[in-house]
């Protein structure tokens, strides 16, 4: 079975499934990338051509929960938005859900991308290197103990040429680069454990030195993320699964000469512990059940010289949730599988600088109509209490807030309905349609430097989003590829803005048209 087969019979709506040689196959401008593809996908809008903001069905970027190997990134853009931060080289496969996302996901109101990256190999050492137009990379992968481990890095260059060939300083340009690199260790210490560790690193550095001092202008920002993981098989019926992870993103900005600068700092950390129980008591049921706990650590500070700062914000809440969910294929007389399969799931969570409790309830149903035809839906209520002030024009100004008492969480009640159907051999044809609810979301005000509440730094309105998503997509044979087109409708509506009348953000886009072929 392929993947375009397998979807369709899974009981959860808006997935899609990407493999490596998706990405390595698409068109590139100098580098293959994750987000070029997933721009390409219906439901998927950017602000620009050259953007890493992903806008899911009418919502922003900051509602995407972005994982690598279970931990959360919370900036995965490279040269301003251009590159994402994962390395094609180590990614194993790709999870991307554009909505209807089951209750073990939470935190966010739009969408889940789950990046796995590979494990490695256990019986031979082999790597590969690439060498580009922008950058080389290069993977290693080998046996280690009980299992194996993957290093794998890439650096662009044009510094590197630039100041060779003295270009730098003949025009007066800025010297930039960004680097990433990746570590996985997978060890099983008995049949019955998998303990992996790991680890990111990567980061973008600008550094202008113009003709005169009190211009100079230095950058750098960039992630680091490390994870461990321990799986446990109790049995046929019963596995656990217990990690801890820590993620960090950093972003900082200097203007000006040494003695007088204007600076900017800012990011987020986050340290969390989940464990999980997966029980499969009998054909008919799968129930997951989970805890998390994370401690954010969110902080900007915004200072000219020796003055007081204009922004000091600092701030350390505690986040918790906990979630059941149970997918049941009732048993029905008659069939040779089970066509009817119902996952219902519930999560609770909350923030520690905001009183309000996120009751979520979720619940998605799938029916195979004919082997040919499989109708899907899905309901559910999420929850956000991370918040976003951004800058379109320059993304590493990503200033992550908790929300505090002065503004709710965020809101989504969303509803999908879907049919996935097999029209020809080795293709398969869906047609989604979705509506979407949100409450209490937020635009940052004008030209605001200073603020001690959330209140001061952001307008709260509500919005809208629905749509429908045709995709058609042949994943077998020597053309392969998709068509998706999209008719989607989005609104805000904030009492502050637009005298209090709806108005469209600027990613509403009423018709969304993709092609995407590749011919061996």
């Amino acid at each position: 079975e392929d993947n375009a087969e397998r979807e369709r019979q899974e009981p959860q709506v808006s997935r899609v499934m990407i493999e490596p040689r998706m990405i390595a196959n698409l068109p590139k401008a100098g580098e293959a990338d994750l987000f070029r593809i997933l721009q390409l996908l219906p439901g998927v809008q950017t602000s620009s051509e050259i953007s890493s903001g992903l806008y899911v069905r009418g919502g922003s970027p900051d509602e995407n929960l972005i994982l690598l190997d279970g931990t959360v990134l919370y900036n995965p853009s490279h040269f301003f938005g251009f590159f994402s931060t994962f390395n094609p080289d180590a990614i194993k496969n790709v999870e991307f859900i554009k909505g209807g996302f089951p209750a073990e996901y939470g935190g966010r109101l739009s969408s889940v991308l789950n990046v796995t990256d590979i494990d490695g190999d256990r019986n031979e050492t082999k790597g590969k290197f690439n060498i580009g137009l922008i950058s080389s990379s290069g993977m290693v992968e080998t046996p280690v103990g009980t299992g194996a481990l993957v290093l794998a890095g890439r650096r662009t260059y044009l510094d590197v040429l630039l100041n060779a060939t003295g270009l730098t300083s003949k025009l007066n340009l800025p010297d930039y680069y960004f680097y990433d690199l990746n570590a996985k260790l997978t060890q099983n210490p008995s049949p019955d454990d998998k303990i992996t560790l790991t680890g990111y690193m990567g980061s973008d550095n600008l550094n202008f030195a113009a003709l005169t001092a009190t211009n100079n202008i230095t950058m750098a920002w960039g992630n680091k993320a490390g994870s461990a993981e321990w799986t446990h098989v109790f049995g046929s019926e019963l596995f656990s699964n217990v990690a801890m992870s820590a993620s960090s993103y950093t972003s900082s900005f200097t203007f000006g000469s040494s003695a007088q600068p204007f600076t900017w700092t800012n990011g987020i950390d986050d340290y969390t512990a989940r464990a999980s129980l997966d029980y499969f008591p009998n054909q008919q049921h799968t129930i997951k059940t989970g805890l998390q706990a994370t401690d954010y650590h969110t902080f900007l500070l915004i200072q000219s010289g020796n003055n007081p700062p204009n922004a000091n914000i600092d701030r350390t809440p505690w986040y918790g949730a906990a979630y059941v969910q149970d997918e049941w294929k009732p048993a029905m007389p008659g069939f040779d599988e089970d066509p009817l399969a119902i996952t219902g799931g519930l999560r609770v969570d909350g923030i520690s600088s905001n009183p309000a409790i996120g009751i979520d309830p979720r619940l998605s149903a799938r029916y195979i109509l004919t082997p040919a035809i499989t109708l899907k839906a899905s309901a559910g209520i999420y929850h956000q209490y991370l918040k976003l002030a951004t800058n379109n024009l320059v993304p590493v100004f990503d200033v992550w807030q908790p929300t505090d008492t002065s503004q709710p969480p965020e809101t989504c009640y969303q509803y999908v309905l879907g049919i996935s159907t097999l029209p020809f051999e080795n293709y398969t044809f869906e047609v989604e349609g979705y509506y979407k609810n949100m409450k209490n979301l937020v635009e940052m005000r004008p030209n605001v430097m200073s603020g001690s509440s959330l209140n001061d730094i952001f307008f709260v309105g509500n919005g809208n989003a629905y749509g429908i998503e045709f995709f058609l997509q042949k994943q077998v044979g020597r053309v392969t590829g998709w068509v998706g087109y999209t008719l989607a409708w989005t609104t805000r509506t904030f009492p502050d803005i637009n005298q209090g009348q709806p108005y469209p953000p600027t990613y509403d886009r009423r018709n969304d048209f993709d092609l995407v072929l590749t011919y061996h």
